[in-house]
């Protein structure tokens, strides 16, 4: 570590290419929503559809929304925009989405780390179920470690040792407090009896900058997040928490080597709708 100081902004992440995205990842029968009686005599969709995500442009959530946005606008014939509404872990998001209109213009992405979200705080701007009407599960994929190209750190067994020997802790960040890269990189330390610690950020785009520019030393986060940098030799992915070698990353090895059995960590993000909607969409 160099002592720099924590930054305060963060530059977008570059788009991943649609081709990056797995078959399993693909969108599967996404539905609209609305007030019934209307669209038995009006033709949908009639203006402009929007996607909320909860969490900062530039990161996994923004690319995956821009890809799948992008193909809708074609296939409807109408512009579907996304709109970013970072704050909270996407808590923010969707207490508003909870409340919008039910007319079937306004769906959600939303990551995983909702599940977890009523366990974790007493009070939440929603009903994690009761608010929502799950539509399809969009993309599923193991996180991979990462670090900074040339820190000493040239492994996944030298993490865990740097981990159990350094005395100072070393610093892992993630896209915010709650959010499932934390929780990630909190059941990794507990698995391997280690202690990390963690430093959260407004969207996994402001950690990347920040391990690029060594000022932290490392992340668990999606492939959709990290691979353009990877490739471009900024990062070095240490492995992927999946019981399979990760396609777009193949030469990566994974967590689960009998020496370190760390629980696989698939992550997923679905797409939601306001509650009381009905099916409009249906794609193979």
């Amino acid at each position: 570590m160099d002592g720099q100081r924590r930054p305060r902004n963060a530059a977008p992440t570059p788009l991943l290419r649609a081709s990056e995205i797995s078959r399993r990842a693909a969108l599967a029968g996404l539905a609209a929503c609305a007030a019934a009686p209307v669209w038995a005599q009006s033709a949908w969709p009639d203006r402009a559809i929007t996607l909320v995500h909860g969490l900062a442009p530039g990161g996994p959530s923004d690319i995956i929304a821009r890809i799948v946005a992008d193909g809708l606008t074609r296939r409807l014939g109408q512009q579907v925009v996304v709109d970013a509404r970072p704050g909270a872990g996407g808590r923010v998001a969707a207490g508003q989405v909870a409340r919008m209109a039910a007319d079937g213009y306004t769906l959600m992405g939303i990551p995983s780390g909702h599940a977890v979200a009523a366990a974790l705080y007493k009070s939440l701007p929603y009903r994690t179920i009761d608010d929502f009407s799950m539509i399809s599960l969009l993309t599923e994929y193991p996180f991979v470690v990462v670090t900074y190209a040339d820190h000493p750190i040239r492994t996944f067994p030298d993490l865990i040792d740097m981990a159990r020997t350094r005395p100072a802790p070393l610093l892992f960040g993630s896209a915010g407090n709650g959010s499932l890269q934390h929780l990630a990189g909190e059941l990794l330390a507990k698995t391997v009896n280690a202690t990390f610690q963690h430093v959260p950020y407004r969207g996994s785009a402001q950690a990347i900058t920040d391990l690029i520019a060594k000022r932290i030393d490392f992340i668990v986060d999606s492939p959709t997040a990290e691979l353009e940098f990877i490739r471009a030799g900024q990062l070095r992915a240490l492995a992927v928490t999946s019981a399979a070698r990760f396609f777009s990353l193949p030469e990566v090895a994974t967590t689960t080597r009998p020496a370190f059995p760390v629980t696989p960590s698939p992550r997923g993000r679905d797409w939601w709708r306001p509650r009381a909607c009905r099916s409009r969409w249906s794609f193979d």
